[in-house]
C-alpha cells in the first residue's frame, strides 16, 4: 500500500520542498534503520555501522528479537533511535565532561538519555534521573541498574495538580 499523507501536509512539504518533495517520500516507504548504543564500561558486541554523532552508537543491519537477547538484559547495549543519540554531540560540545557535574534528566523514563548520561559522565559526577509516572519509573529503574554505574539516582517528584504541594522518592 502506498505511502499516504494528510493533503495539507503533503501541499505544505511540496512547497517546502521543492524538487527534493519525491526523495522525502522515498525515504518514508523504506524500513526504518535499527541502532543500539553499546554500554561502554561492559564487555563489547561485535556490532555494525558506527553512528558518526556518537560514539557508542551503532546500526545494525538487521532487527534482531531484542527480548530474547540476554546481553540486552545484562545492560551491554540500549536499543536507541539514531537521532536520539545526538545529545552526546549537544553535551560533549558544551560541558568540561572532565569536571564533577550534578546532572538532572527531568523525564528520565524508560532511560535512554540517562544511560547515555552515564556513558558520558565521569564517575566522581552524579545523574539524578526523575520520572513522575510510577509505572515508567520501574521500568527506568530497572534500564539504569543493568546499565551498571553507581553514580546514578532515581527520583520521583510529582507536583499534584492545582496544588503547590508535591512529594518526592529517592531510590
Amino acid at each position: 500500500m502506498p505511502l499516504s499523507f494528510p493533503i495539507a501536509f503533503e501541499n505544505r512539504m511540496k512547497s517546502t520542498l521543492g524538487p527534493a518533495w519525491n526523495d522525502f517520500v522515498s525515504a518514508h516507504d523504506q524500513p526504518s534503520p535499527v541502532s543500539i548504543r553499546i554500554n561502554p564500561d561492559k564487555d563489547k558486541l561485535p556490532v555494525g555501522i558506527k553512528i558518526p554523532w556518537s560514539d557508542y552508537g551503532f546500526y545494525l543491519p538487521t532487527r534482531p528479537v531484542f527480548t530474547l537477547d540476554p546481553a540486552l538484559h545484562a545492560g551491554k547495549y540500549y536499543v536507541q533511535e539514531a537521532s536520539s543519540m545526538f545529545l552526546e554531540q549537544a553535551i560533549k560540545q558544551t560541558t568540561d565532561l572532565t569536571q564533577s557535574l550534578r546532572v538532572l534528566d527531568l523525564c528520565a523514563a524508560p532511560g535512554g538519555k540517562s544511560t547515555h548520561l552515564l556513558s558520558l559522565l565521569n564517575q566522581n559526577s552524579l545523574l539524578i534521573s526523575n520520572e513522575v509516572i510510577r509505572s515508567r519509573a520501574q521500568i527506568l529503574s530497572e534500564n539504569i541498574q543493568k546499565w551498571g554505574h553507581s553514580n546514578a539516582r532515581l527520583l520521583q517528584i510529582v507536583t499534584l495538580p492545582y496544588s503547590k504541594n508535591s512529594r518526592a522518592t529517592l531510590t
